[in-house]
């Protein structure tokens, strides 16, 4: 090979690892989103939900199922893999919470087939394509959802729950449906939440159903209170850099 040849190669593979390091760079800056949006937009700790729910972690049986607007997934791109959600408990002067564990926590996301503020009380008619992204038993170690904040403060971010399955992001709107069996625990964990009527963008940007009753098909409640959640991507890969990498690499063999 010719030493002008040599040097254009090996120029190519420099250009080649800048633009695909660029590429990382791009999608990895993409990170867990706090729905709803309307008090978590630059922080996960803008505000307070000013209301509070059982039904993530319920000492008895549940079954809910949340909706969120395309409007306030805007962070993710389609094809996005999630991996993971998190929670917070609510606002309260006391310490919080000691290790928990659920014999089932069963958790589907789907691409919604109506639009917020039209949900049926028939949950499999408000998902396309459902993907059971974790199943099983759930264990909480203490202290997950740190406790302490005073409203109007909230309190951290608790425990992630990671996905055995992770969803792939199709676009539009987002069902989230969980059915679990009763908590080992006496006491429910109260988490910071959104109420209607007078939480913003409830009814058009985000929605709750409810049942009292495991793997329930139907809701009792058609206005469940919403609790505050972040949505974990997974992290951005970088093997892109060794395919470029390679190719540069073959068409140098070639050309040799």
């Amino acid at each position: 090979m010719k030493r002008n040849q040599s040097i254009n190669v090996i120029t190519r593979v420099r250009v080649a690892i800048s633009v695909t390091l660029g590429v990382g760079l791009v999608l990895g800056v993409q990170g867990q989103t706090a729905v709803p949006t309307a008090f978590a937009t630059s922080s996960p700790l803008a505000a307070a939900g000013g209301s509070s729910t059982a039904n993530v972690f319920s000492s008895a049986n549940r079954t809910v199922q949340f909706q969120i607007a395309a409007s306030e997934l805007s962070y993710f791109t389609v094809n996005t893999p999630l991996k993971a959600i998190n929670f917070r408990a609510t606002s309260q002067a006391t310490p919080l919470f000691q290790a928990d564990s659920f014999a089932d926590w069963t958790l589907t996301f789907a691409q919604a087939r109506n639009a917020v503020g039209s949900m049926s009380a028939t949950f499999a008619n408000n998902m396309l394509d459902p993907v059971v992204v974790r199943t099983g038993g759930l264990s909480l170690p203490a202290n997950a959802y740190p406790g302490n904040a005073v409203a109007p403060a909230v309190n951290p971010w608790g425990f992630e729950i990671k996905f055995t399955t992770p969803y792939i992001y199709k676009g539009g709107d987002l069902v989230i449906m969980l059915s679990h069996t009763p908590s080992t625990s006496t006491s429910s964990i109260v988490l910071d939440s959104f109420s209607p009527p007078n939480a913003a963008g409830y009814g058009t940007k985000y929605q709750a159903l409810s049942a009292t009753s495991y793997n329930a098909t139907t809701a009792s409640n058609l206005g469940a209170a919403f609790p505050a959640m972040q949505i974990v991507p997974e992290p951005a890969s970088m093997a892109a850099i060794g395919l470029g990498i390679a190719g540069l690499m073959r068409r140098r063999k070639r050309t040799a």
